[in-house]
């Protein structure tokens, strides 16, 4: 009797381990169903009632979440819309089966806005292309205002769902971006009772207009450039919005442009062609319809998130006919886990831009200073926890949320981890300046030319290099005409090759004489990447140098260079040097060299 009640209770315990696997697996399930947009068209879209169970198991521990209590009060709004309407809206939408939002469901509905007292007529949609914004019961929505009674100037609002914009992520990136100097929407938390429920957490964001932008200081003649949200075709809605100008529109058009032309997309769309940064005009070009420090800036903005989400549907470009000029509009920047810099930027136009060298490190030089200077960094830190703070109860307490509290905290817990994560990434990949120097005694032919020395430097990793000096000690006799040429990349030294300025520096040593150089030895570009963007290998650029008025031998090397990160001015990491005297072969092998 003993044996088999033994085996029961294995049994038992057996199965309850077997349970909580399947629960554990099913939350797991359920975790990541929500964010991805292929549930859409798959077997997973029919599980709706299944998932609805999970929900409810995940949502009964939401008590178990309290949140600190915010540094403020949150604006409070009041919805009101008819029943009737609002059961259309939900008809129309429950016969959309694909991840995208069919235009038909977009029609406006009459409501009542209320805010600190005061009552508005208001018009309200959805808001959002995906499925996660209007599937689900609670809703992104845009609010459009009567234009003689508009809501603290705002003649439209968006209100978004809080996690599709990483909860506080978005909100941090713009408040990065105003200090950067480049445009913002108005943009903060507000709290909304829908048809007298209960506070619902919301991020609202003043929509795309020239109101908008005449509060922003731009109230010039404006073609305001968007893409995704075509809907033009059958497919998913994943728009190449680089392959043709058709998939871009405009929120607002130039005056200037009476047939709603685009002759300045034209232009921007030459610059991003495959090698347009080899023509001798792009420079020109670029800084022309950009310049170059806010160009510099956008890119560094997107680094700090960690975030190369500009290559899609969030492009936001408006183009002043006045100053022949573009601005881009940081929108929609997440947070993400840090990504190596060798990583291609992100767009065809960031691709070609950050292909020209010293681009590339005014960026990196831009990103360092930035991080070394810890005011900013807390800044951004304590914007951070901040914002946390300020929806986090909110969010808990949020009746009509899709995520469990057990979500919110969790993906909470990720972005601030991410905030930090990226910068302490951010602040090593920019000292990775590696190099390998191979330094070479000239054969006859090259001592024929004057050449006293060859430096071989190869760069490898993500930042550029500086040569800044070379120490000649006495024993290699400099004369007093010492010159350094960069080769043109024949491995010869000829006409073609570039001059490089050295300048004598005593005092360095007694034995030996600094000749000081600033020559930047440019990084790899981006190499090929993987389907991940990350790239395959390390790739290596290679610089030679020929040294003359020296007499050096295989004795006197290596000699000692002065190689910096051409970014952190620190020393750079020479992996190894190699010494190599071809003329040690010449009786071993004959006929060399």
């Amino acid at each position: 009797m003993s044996r088999i009640k033994l085996i029961v209770i294995v049994l038992l315990a057996v199965a309850a381990v077997q349970l909580m696997l399947l629960l554990g697996l099913t939350l797991l399930f359920y975790q990541v169903t929500p964010k991805s947009t292929i549930i859409q068209t798959t077997f997973i879209g029919r599980m709706q009632s299944i998932l609805a169970g999970i929900r409810l198991a995940d949502h009964s521990l939401d008590f178990l979440y309290r949140g600190s209590p915010p540094p403020e009060k949150l604006p409070q709004y009041r919805i009101d819309i008819d029943a009737e309407d609002l059961a259309k809206l939900e008809e129309e939408i429950a016969q959309n089966t694909d991840v995208f939002i069919a235009e038909d469901s977009r029609f406006w509905l009459p409501a009542t806005f209320t805010a600190d007292g005061e009552t508005y007529k208001v018009d309200i949609r959805i808001r959002g292309d995906r499925f996660n914004h209007w599937k689900y019961q609670k809703k992104s929505w845009r609010v459009k205002f009567q234009k003689d009674h508009l809501l603290q100037g705002m003649r439209q609002v968006s209100l978004i769902i809080p996690e599709d914009r990483g909860w506080f992520a978005e909100a941090l990136n713009s408040f990065r971006a105003r200090k950067l100097g480049l445009l913002q929407p108005p943009m903060r938390f507000v709290q909304v009772s829908l048809n007298g429920s209960k506070p619902l957490l919301y991020l609202e964001v003043e929509h795309w207009t020239k109101e908008m932008l005449e509060k922003q200081g731009r109230p010039g003649d404006i073609n305001f450039y968007k893409t995704g949200g075509v809907n033009t075709s059958s497919f998913d809605g994943w728009d190449p919005i680089f392959e043709d100008m058709a998939y871009w529109s405009k929120f607002t058009e130039s005056v200037a442009s009476p047939h709603d032309s685009y002759e300045e997309l034209a232009i921007l769309f030459s610059l991003m062609e495959p090698g347009a940064h080899e023509r001798p005009d792009f420079e020109e070009k670029v800084a022309t319809l950009f310049g170059i420090d806010q160009m510099v800036k956008w890119y560094a903005h997107s680094l700090l998130a960690g975030n190369l989400h500009v290559g899609g549907d969030n492009l936001r470009l408006i183009f002043d006919t006045s100053r022949g000029r573009f601005e881009p509009i940081p929108w929609d920047v997440f947070l993400t886990d840090p990504r190596p810099l060798l990583t291609l930027p992100g767009n065809p136009l960031w691709d070609e831009v950050f292909a020209v060298p010293q681009w590339r490190v005014a960026a990196y030089r831009f990103l360092w200073e930035y991080l070394g200077n810890e005011e900013q960094v807390n800044a951004d830190l304590q914007e951070a926890e901040k914002l946390r703070n300020l929806i986090e109860r909110a969010a808990y307490r949020d009746p009509q949320k899709l995520p469990s509290n057990r979500q919110i905290k969790r993906d909470l817990d990720i972005r601030s981890n991410q905030v930090k994560a990226n910068i302490e990434f951010l602040r090593n990949e920019l000292q990775r300046s590696e190099l390998l120097v191979t330094q070479r005694v000239p054969v006859q032919s090259e001592r024929q030319q004057g050449v006293g020395l060859i430096l071989d430097v190869t760069t490898r990793g993500p930042v550029a290099a500086v040569l800044s000096g070379i120490v000649l000690p006495l024993s290699v006799t400099p004369a007093e005409q010492i010159l350094l040429f960069r080769d043109d990349g024949n491995g010869v030294l000829d006409f073609a090759d570039v001059s490089v300025p050295l300048g004598r520096v005593k005092g360095v040593a007694q034995d030996s004489v600094y000749f000081d150089t600033r020559y930047t030895l440019v990084a790899p570009e981006q190499p090929e990447a993987g389907p991940s963007g990350e790239p395959l290998q390390v790739p290596h650029t290679h610089h030679r140098f020929f040294l003359k008025g020296v007499t050096a031998g295989a004795q006197d090397l290596p000699l000692t260079l002065d190689l910096r990160n051409a970014v952190t001015e620190a020393a750079a990491n020479v992996i190894h040097t190699t010494v190599v005297d071809p003329n040690r072969l010449e009786h071993s092998i004959p006929g060399f060299p």
